[in-house]
């Protein structure tokens, strides 16, 4: 039993009584779930909390009582401001405001997590002075007015324009000079008609690789794409008949550990197995009998949502490549394995209801 777990389980539950509660916050774990989820808390308990250092997490309840919200805005310990400025509401009235005007750069980042900033909050965030501020924007803002994101869209920092681009479709009108711009060119070929396949960028094919309205023609001449990360998009593609996977398994082994990492972080879903395919006689599968669903020998196919440990290029020591389409692999436990289980478990049933009929 993992204890840790369980108090803090316990922590999170309701209508637990005050003693109780009192001595949970003695335990870390458990005060820091309680400072974070519940909304029974009293003064006692939450000044208790704060001198025990689990103001971070109620700051970041959103059932703490304004004043008390208000308070951890102002804490000199900044880790408190961030965690307030990422949940707090404007009780009272101009606690956002303060926030934004908080001389921690740091502090307006996290604001722009906070779900309940303003539209004029957020046009003032979208003009910070620090890019860092304005780049997180378009990550973590959601309701952003478009003259706001026509603003970051066009911003003098490059960062600021290429988080823009990936996180939100651009205008028709500035997507050709987004096109256009070297540091924005890849975000935007992911919204630009896929006709940039024979782009010398290899960033500007990923993306092309990667558009779920490819034309079948493009993404077969991507498969032979010279850059590894290209073909690995077009072997994560839903769309990628398994034949052309298998033929782009091999070329997905890197001894180069910047590629392995990225092919680490790009999986990919695999299409749903066929139905079981049955000798003629053999009758339909008894009730509650398990049945394979794929051929022993089909030791490379993917089951649906699965994806498979790859094999390490060059011998031991060489980089795996991660969870990218690569398949093969002897390391850990894949879908053949639990395939022959399967198929163990119906030839075991078969076996006992021969005894049976043996028996009788």
């Amino acid at each position: 039993m993992d204890l840790d777990f369980e108090l803090g389980a316990l922590a999170a539950q309701e209508d637990l009584p005050a003693p109780l509660v009192r001595r949970l916050l003695q335990h870390s774990v458990a005060r820091r779930k309680a400072a974070r989820v519940r909304r029974d808390l009293t003064g006692e308990q939450i000044e208790e909390s704060i001198a025990l250092g689990s103001g971070h997490s109620l700051a970041a309840n959103p059932w703490v009582p304004a004043p008390v919200k208000a308070r951890l805005a102002e804490h000199p310990d900044p880790a408190l401001r961030y965690a307030a400025a990422a949940s707090a509401t404007d009780e009272p009235p101009g606690l956002l405001a303060r926030l934004a005007d908080d001389p921690d750069p740091l502090v307006c980042s996290f604001l722009t997590m906070n779900e309940n900033l303003p539209a004029e909050l957020v046009a003032r965030l979208a003009r910070d002075p620090d890019p860092d501020v304005r780049k997180w924007l378009p990550q973590h803002c959601r309701n952003v007015p478009q003259a706001v994101r026509r603003a970051l869209f066009t911003d003098a920092d490059p960062d600021v324009r290429r988080a823009a681009v990936a996180f939100w479709s651009p205008p028709p009108d500035l997507l050709p000079a987004l096109l256009a711009d070297p540091s924005t060119r890849a975000c935007a070929a992911g919204h630009s008609p896929p006709d940039l396949a024979r782009d010398p960028d290899p960033g500007v094919r990923r993306a092309v690789a990667a558009r779920p309205d490819l034309p079948t023609a493009l993404r077969d001449r991507l498969a032979q794409d010279p850059d590894i990360l290209v073909r690995n998009e077009i072997a994560c593609r839903a769309d990628t008949p398994p034949h052309l996977r298998e033929q782009l398994s091999p070329t997905l082994r890197t001894q180069n550990p910047g590629e392995a990492f990225l092919l680490g972080n790009r999986s990919h879903t695999c299409p749903s197995p066929p139905p079981a395919h049955r000798e003629p006689g053999t009758g339909p599968p008894r009730p509650g009998r398990p049945v394979a669903t794929r051929s022993l020998r089909c030791r490379r196919a993917p089951r649906e949502g699965t994806c498979w440990r790859p094999r390490r290029a060059g011998g031991p020591g060489t980089p795996s490549v991660g969870r990218s389409w690569a398949a093969g692999g002897t390391g850990g436990r894949g879908p053949a394995d639990g395939i022959v289980v399967t198929v163990v478990a119906a030839l075991v049933q078969d076996l006992a209801d021969h005894i049976q009929v043996i028996v009788r």
